[in-house]
């Protein structure tokens, strides 16, 4: 049910979560099968349109490498960022690989891989989708979440998608235009401020989940820790190793038979489509490669002139020739395929979260500061050059051709291109998980440090991330989380 203000409550619902996104909404959803009641503090509008004002609440300031203006890659109302999705939401599980970071495995949160997919109303045929073209590579599938009528965006924007399903729960409670200000508390959560109407005020929960995404989470941590006179989340490091995935980066060209290489891929993709023909390295590859984890995608552009045509034609000819100087004279190899990357962020230190020290929002608040460092990540151009290689040993084994690398790869010390920002509005790291709190902010079960009842959920709590879009996992995350609080928080409490 919606409410218009939290004093409206009787008594506050077993769970309190902070946040109306998607893994807010997928939690709030899992708890309510569960028969657990939950309030959902939603710090934007719950209407269908985004809210200029609203919007202002997520300035902030980026440093280091290009990045988006942080109000315009995250949206401030019911739903969260999946108001940004158009004609559909790509999903995937991550890989068995992207589990070396995380305190359990791929199995364990592929048990939550049937209810996910509900949520999304789609088939759970996750399972052997990749298509291996030999022991070392694979066609990688995805599947996507569409709007059951075409052109209804809508359908697929979990805001507009279960508002008429929470407003009808009598276990879900929604507030919305409610802003969480800071947590407080010694060895648990005792309160929580909050302002609406420009009113401050306070709520004592039982048990906290933050939600409110990869930037948030952290800005409300810190602030809280900032402004505590009780210690809480002394010496937790919030906010540290960031991460985004680097996407839409050409690492280089292809060289050889088109024909075969297009038969290659219709073999095993009936239709063939350059742009949604992925290809990555199967388990076994990765952990011999020990590189982080890529995908790759051929993109094939229309040539426009004749003159780029026959430069094409003679350097495929001559590539074992040229390719020598191409890379004395920093030149890219003209070719109308190019090899497109998205490739995962290792964790790092440099890249992290802080409050602005002079930028306050409307609320006095401090502003987020974006760090974000990836072009003189090492690891980042090393995977990229390892997995050219690879593709090459098997382009040249069933002789294909070769993919030339950009010259940014070819001479190590050139700059990436500066032309895009090359990331995903995926927004990960920050609160990661971790084995102790030195090094993380929540344990394997998404509970913080030190605290006996507030938990996070999202992508700010992946210690890695993969290639992979995070939307799907943050899901599997939101119900996992759900179902540890039903069996070792709430049944524990009506036993006692």
């Amino acid at each position: 049910m919606i409410i218009n203000r939290i004093d409206d409550l009787e008594n506050i619902p077993e769970v309190t979560i902070i946040g109306g996104g998607v893994s807010a909404i997928s939690a709030a959803i899992t708890l309510e099968k569960l028969n657990i009641t939950s309030l959902i503090i939603e710090a934007g509008p719950i209407g269908p349109n985004i809210d200029e004002l609203s919007q202002s609440f997520y300035n902030g300031k980026t440093t280091k490498d290009e990045y988006f203006d942080l109000k315009e890659t995250r949206v401030r109302k019911f739903g969260g960022s999946s108001e940004h999705w158009e004609d559909q939401v790509t999903l995937r599980p991550l890989d068995k690989y992207d589990f070396k970071g995380w305190l359990f495995t791929k199995d364990e949160l592929d048990k939550y891989t049937e209810e996910a997919a509900k949520i999304f109303d789609v088939n759970n045929n996750f399972s052997n989708r990749d298509i291996k073209i030999s022991e070392n590579i694979q066609i990688t599938k995805f599947i996507y979440g569409l709007p059951k009528t075409k052109g209804r965006h809508e359908e697929i924007h979990f805001g507009k998608k279960f508002l008429d399903h929470i407003k009808n729960s009598k276990k879900i409670h929604l507030v919305g235009d409610t802003r969480v200000l800071s947590l407080d508390g010694e060895n648990k959560v005792e309160k929580i401020y909050y302002i609406k109407d420009n009113v401050k005020n306070e709520l004592t929960p039982n048990i906290t989940i933050m939600a409110t995404g990869g930037i948030e989470n952290s800005r409300i941590l810190l602030y809280s820790q900032k402004i505590s006179k009780k210690n809480f989340l002394k010496n937790i490091k919030i906010g540290t190793n960031w991460m985004e995935h680097i996407t839409g980066l050409v690492i280089g060209s292809f060289v050889g038979n088109h024909e075969k290489l297009e038969n290659l891929i219709s073999c095993f993709n009936k239709e063939l489509d350059y742009n949604n023909t992925y290809l990555s390295f199967t388990n076994s590859t990765l952990n011999r490669l020990n590189c982080l984890n890529i995908l790759l995608k051929f993109q094939k552009n229309k040539l426009s002139h004749k003159i780029f045509y026959y430069l094409k034609v003679f350097f495929q000819n001559f590539n074992l020739i040229f390719d020598p100087v191409l890379k004395i004279f920093n030149f890219n190899f003209p070719s109308n395929i190019k090899l497109i990357a998205m490739i995962e962020q290792k964790p790092n230190e440099d890249n992290f979260i802080k409050l602005s020290e002079n930028l306050k929002d409307p609320h006095f608040v401090p502003e987020p500061e974006l760090n974000w460092n990836w072009k003189n990540q090492k690891e980042i151009k090393d995977s990229l050059n390892i997995s050219i290689n690879e593709l090459n040993f098997f382009l040249k084994k069933n002789k294909i051709g070769k993919i030339i690398p950009q010259n940014f790869l070819r001479n190590f010390d050139t700059n990436y291109p500066a032309d895009s920002i090359y990331a995903g509005h995926h927004h990960l790291g920050g609160t990661q998980m971790s084995d102790k709190p030195e090094n993380g902010v929540v344990d394997k079960n998404l509970k913080v440090f030190n605290l006996s009842n507030l938990f996070i959920t999202g992508g700010s709590v992946f210690p890695t991330g993969g290639y992979v879009h995070p939307t799907f996992t943050i899901v599997q995350l939101s119900i996992r989380l759900a179902h540890h609080i039903e069996k070792n928080y709430i049944i524990d409490a009506k036993k006692n």
